[in-house]
């Protein structure tokens, strides 16, 4: 089931020194280029990028000491003349490659690209004018293991029934608990009512009845 891979996916920064197999190389690629894309033009293309001296000018130009460091970096890029949505469709081969790596017992972490760098990561790699990259991805085999998201933290408030309404399935069941403190509070009050009755029916059939206790 693809949601256990989706709840052990954990964004991992630290790698430990040993280089990613290439035909895992190859099935991260597969994953992403097989993704969703706008009228499914496939039109994403792939660097990968192995090299410690490319690696150091990536970090010197966006930071982050976790890309230096990765065994192996992933940069998905595509041609905006090719697509209507190019933020899109690399957005969505990126997070198959996320799972693709969790499924062969790999980390990975999304970093972005700001804005303002893409120009000089784009003279680094020496893409094409027409090219664009929004993020790079480390991959590696993470040092530490992280426990797996709990699918109990799913919260059921967040979803709305054919709309966004104030009376939403939220508001719902924020009424069905306040009915329900509301019932338990009666009962218990009926129950209090209940037993000073008896207690008082007790004590007036036999004044000494408490004196048994």
């Amino acid at each position: 089931m693809i949601l256990k891979q989706i709840l052990k996916r954990r964004s991992i920064r630290d790698y430990k020194v040993k280089p990613v197999p290439e035909e895992d190389i190859l099935d991260l690629l597969r994953a992403a280029y097989f993704a969703p894309s706008a009228l499914n033009n496939k039109s994403i293309e792939f660097i990968v990028i192995k090299d410690q001296k490319i690696k150091e000018q990536l970090y010197s130009s966006i930071g982050k000491g976790f890309i230096d460091k990765a065994p192996l970096l992933i940069i998905p890029v595509i041609d905006i003349q090719k697509t209507i949505c190019p933020v899109q469709d690399l957005s969505v081969a990126s997070e198959n490659i996320f799972l693709q790596a969790e499924a062969l017992g790999l980390g990975s972490v999304w970093k972005n690209i700001p804005e303002d760098k893409r120009d000089q990561v784009k003279k680094i790699l020496g893409m094409p004018e027409n090219f664009l990259a929004i993020n790079l991805i480390p991959v590696g085999f993470a040092k530490t293991k992280k426990e797996p998201h709990n699918i109990n933290d799913f919260d059921s408030k967040r979803i709305h029934l054919g709309k966004w309404k104030k009376c939403s399935l939220r508001f719902r069941e924020s009424i069905c608990q306040t009915i329900s403190i509301l019932i338990c509070g009666k009962i218990i009050s009926i129950c209090h009512l209940f037993l000073s009755g008896l207690l008082g029916y007790l004590m007036w059939v036999n004044p000494r009845f408490l004196t048994r206790f």
